[in-house]
């Protein structure tokens, strides 16, 4: 049985859907979040459901490419049930799509969720009554405390359909034969096709001439509903339900009566068109639902009051940086006795490993390239996952949805369409999500320039390397206002690029923004730690894999040839001369101008593979660089301070240089072939190829050059 999940956005599909099946989709209190079908399964009684969660949408009339993936699975129909996921602060609100799913007549089920949020003061509405008024079972939920759950697992499980979905009419044996559903029992109704919702006069004498016309071809519109359904949708100037019409003869006697019809409704109701008298329509019933059942739309007054100190117009956007602030503060400061241990636990690993081991290449690879580099690389992990944990609670509170709209008014001055925060702020996470989320913004050239600029928002891959960098270059106490600085500039050098590229290579005016603001909400503390656990894994693969088959490479490439023994060289020496070296020095002249040695020049090139390699990089080199004198055998390495090392080896001016080399080269290779999925013309792909790099060494040149005339 194929089960899809359709509602408006922010109303806990996702974490429903995570509540039925097990799975860990992303949730997160703004909307936007699911940009795609997501399928999970449940197995009981030797059954088993398909659950298929879909993207939002306020109506049928898709005007989003996600919203317009959840029109398309609605209109092929290869599903069982419609499960209508509700808000219950929310009803009024939500209900008029909920009639024009009803209108589809497909079997329904209308699930209230958020019930956890419902105040304990305040009535709840009589869902029995709007069962009966609405015709379909109506199931209040709650996904998070799992109020509701038992009974819709129950009602699910039995409601496998015993006829085909296209034999069904207004009622049919097989539907009849059905076992009851155990909210049957309570509320009386069957699961089947519900009745059509029965809208004013007005409509109904437009939808009854329009019926019989459609009805002239089964092939079309098998019953009486689903002629009616297909009335509707061309009332409503539908794009979808002409597709599918515009080929059949009877358009040709459909197409007049069809434009009298509309012309008629919209006269005669006062209403601007027929959309317009069939959306107040819906309204209108959604309001007389709420009245006959008990129920209000609540007035979340502490959001309000909440409101009116985050959003106000002057000290809004000063909260939103403090919040920021505070959150990299916390990711320098918070874990790092955490992050001591994993570092000095590698150490031991790596002296017993030397000790341990005969003398041999693969023992010292494995000692002195690649134990070095996955404990520096996995030190950093405390760092980001408070990174992390801030951006998830931002997320999950629904301040989130507050920086969209604070930011909105700065981004639209600088030519980036509002709905471009919610890709850019997921590349503070990871690019390559990120540039998937792009595809949300409707205009091609609003797309593009998102695209365009994604890349200067750090991903938490960077982490490493400026935590690095920092604790190398600045004292404690101003290391936090350093890496704030680092990821507030990122986003500033993102809007200069943005505008430039808007008045030049891509110009036009953004598309206007409109985007929910969500109640505010408690973090959820399962979904939390089960996001930081996969995110971990994920990170710890990654060092595991990635970052130990890169450092073995560049310990193997940094110790052969080997040198002739009998020749006594000082490890640094025998370095140059290497592979590496060698390699080193051929690309040396295009970082000489910002004062990079070849190793910097090194970890700038294996960071393409994954932002955090230049650290796992830099931790072989000056292992192999600075280890024993022992000749060809060589001799213990010492414990490696990576940021004693560079504070060493790197001056001022050039370590800053470094850092803005990461902020703005050109992103993993993972995160450009996400960019080329996205972006099908060459052009373009050559453009977004050439402008990062030669704008990062330009603008490293120039932090160089200016620190170099301060003194630095």
């Amino acid at each position: 049985m194929k089960i899809v999940l359709v509602g408006q956005p922010n109303v806990g599909k996702t974490h429903l859907a995570n509540a039925l099946t097990g799975a860990h989709f992303k949730v997160a209190n703004f909307t936007g979040i699911t940009l795609r079908q997501n399928t999970g399964w449940v197995d009981h009684a030797g059954q088993r459901l398909t659950v298929v969660d879909l993207p939002g949408l306020y109506n049928l009339s898709a005007c989003t490419p996600e919203e317009e993936i959840t029109r398309s699975v609605l209109d092929a129909g290869d599903y069982d049930l419609v499960l209508n996921v509700v808000n219950a602060a929310q009803l009024p609100k939500n209900l008029p799509l909920s009639f024009q799913l009803l209108d589809l007549n497909r079997p329904l089920v209308l699930v209230v969720n958020m019930m956890d949020e419902w105040p304990a003061a305040e009535p709840r509405p009589d869902f029995q009554q709007m069962s009966a008024l609405l015709g379909v079972p109506v199931l209040p939920v709650s996904a998070v405390s799992g109020e509701g759950l038992d009974l819709l697992r129950e009602t699910l499980l039995t409601a496998a359909p015993t006829c085909p979905p296209a034999a069904c009419g207004s009622a049919c044996a097989g539907c009849a034969s059905r076992p009851p559903l155990p909210f049957a029992a309570v509320s009386g109704i069957p699961l089947a096709p519900p009745p059509a919702p029965v809208y004013e006069r007005l409509i109904e004498e437009a939808i009854e001439p329009l019926s019989e016309k459609i009805l002239q071809d089964r092939e079309l519109a098998p019953t009486p509903a689903a002629a009616r359904a297909v009335a509707l949708r061309l009332l409503e100037d539908d794009r979808s339900a002409y597709g599918r019409i515009l080929s059949k003869p009877v358009f040709v006697d459909l197409h007049d009566l069809l434009r009298e019809s509309r012309q008629r409704l919209a006269d005669l109701s006062g209403h601007r068109n027929a959309a317009q008298a069939i959306a107040a329509a819906r309204a209108s019933l959604a309001r007389g639902v709420m009245a006959q059942t008990g129920g209000s739309n609540l007035q979340h007054t502490p959001s309000e009051r909440l409101d009116r100190l985050l959003l106000h117009p002057l000290w809004g956007l000063p909260v939103l940086l403090l919040a920021i602030w505070c959150l990299f503060q916390a990711t320098f400061h918070v874990g790092e006795e955490a992050a001591a241990l994993i570092r000095e636990g590698f150490d031991v690993l790596s002296t017993l490993l030397q000790s341990g081991l005969p003398v041999h290449p693969a023992s010292r690879a494995l000692a002195e390239g690649a134990i070095p580099a996955i404990g520096t690389v996995l030190s950093f992990l405390p760092n980001i996952l408070v990174l992390f944990l801030g951006i998830n609670l931002l997320e999950q509170s629904g301040y989130m949805a507050r920086a969209a709209y604070l930011l909105d008014g700065v981004m639209k001055r600088f030519g980036l369409h509002g709905r471009a925060f919610i890709p850019l702020i997921t590349g503070f996470g990871c690019s390559v999500p990120a540039y998937l989320a792009a595809h949300t913004l409707r205009s091609p050239r609003d797309r593009l320039l998102t695209l365009l600029v994604i890349g200067f928002f750090s991903c938490s891959a960077r982490l490493p390397v400026y935590v690095l960098f920092v604790s190398a270059f600045f004292p404690p106490m101003q290391a936090g206002n350093v890496l704030f600085a680092i990821y507030a500039s990122g986003p500033l050098l993102a809007l200069g690029v943005a505008k430039m590229l808007r008045f030049s290579i891509l110009r036009g005016p953004a598309e206007p923004f409109v985007m929910e603001l969500p109640r505010y909400r408690l973090p959820a503390l399962r979904p939390l730690c089960l996001d930081l656990i996969l995110k971990a894994r994920i990170f710890i693969r990654r060092a595991g894999v990635n970052i130990g088959l890169i450092s073995l490479l560049i310990w193997f490439l940094g110790s052969f040839p080997v040198a002739d023994p009998t020749v006594q060289v000082s490890p640094s020496t025998r370095l140059e001369h290497s592979y590496l070296g060698q390699i080193g020095q051929v690309i040396q002249p295009v970082f000489a101008p910002l004062g990079f040695e070849w190793k910097l020049s090194i970890s700038i090139l294996g960071a393409l593979a994954a932002k955090e390699a230049a650290v796992g990089t830099l931790a072989t080199l000056y292992q192999i660089g600075e280890g024993g004198e022992g000749g060809e055998g060589g001799g213990e390495a010492p414990p490696l301070d990576l940021s004693a090392r560079l504070r060493d080896s790197v001056d001022f001016k050039t370590g800053i240089a470094f850092i803005l080399i990461i902020m703005t080269y050109s992103p993993c290779i993972a995160a450009m072939s996400a960019f080329f999925g996205q972006v099908a013309f060459w052009k373009w792909r050559l453009f977004y190829l050439i402008y990062p790099n030669l704008f990062a060494w330009l603008l490293a040149f120039a932090a160089y050059r200016s620190l170099q005339a301060l003194g630095f």
